[in-house]
C-alpha cells in the first residue's frame, strides 16, 4: 500500500510534468482602449501552488501584507507558506476580482455555504475574516 505522503509526492510530480509539457502562459489585456497585452509566464514550480486554509492580513499606510498559512489539526503552530505584499490600490483591485470570481463560481456551482459540524456545533470562526 502506498502512503498518503508518497501519493501526494507522485501527484505533484505528475502535475509538474503535465505543466512543463504544455508550457503554460497567460495573455490578458491591460488597457481595453489600447489593447496592450502582457504575457505572463507560469513556471512549473509556481504552478504547483501553495495550499492555505488561513490568511492573516495586516497593513501599513502604504502596503497590505497577506500571509497564507496551512494549519493542520492538533498542531500547536504553523508556518507562513507565502507572503504577498501589495499597495492599497492593488489590494482593493484584488478584493473586486475575488468578489467577481466568487459570484461567477456561485452562479455556476451554487452558493458557497459555511460548513457546520455534524454534532450541530457552531462553525469555527472564519480565519479569513478580520
Amino acid at each position: 500500500m502506498i502512503s498518503r505522503s508518497a501519493l501526494l509526492l507522485l501527484s505533484r510530480l505528475l502535475i509538474a510534468i503535465i505543466i512543463a509539457k504544455f508550457a503554460l502562459s497567460y495573455t490578458f489585456t491591460i488597457m481595453a482602449d489600447k489593447k496592450q497585452e502582457l504575457k505572463i509566464e507560469l513556471t512549473p514550480e509556481v504552478a504547483l501552488g501553495n495550499y492555505a486554509n488561513l490568511a492573516v492580513i495586516a497593513h501599513t499606510p502604504g502596503e497590505f501584507f497577506i500571509d497564507f498559512i496551512a494549519v493542520s489539526p492538533n498542531m500547536p503552530q504553523a508556518r507562513v507558506n507565502t507572503r504577498v505584499i501589495m499597495n492599497p490600490e492593488n489590494a482593493k483591485n484584488l478584493l473586486f476580482a475575488l468578489r467577481d470570481n466568487i459570484q461567477k463560481y456561485e452562479n455556476t456551482f451554487g452558493e458557497i455555504e459555511h460548513k457546520v459540524a455534524r454534532n450541530n456545533a457552531p462553525a469555527p470562526e472564519n480565519p479569513f475574516q478580520a
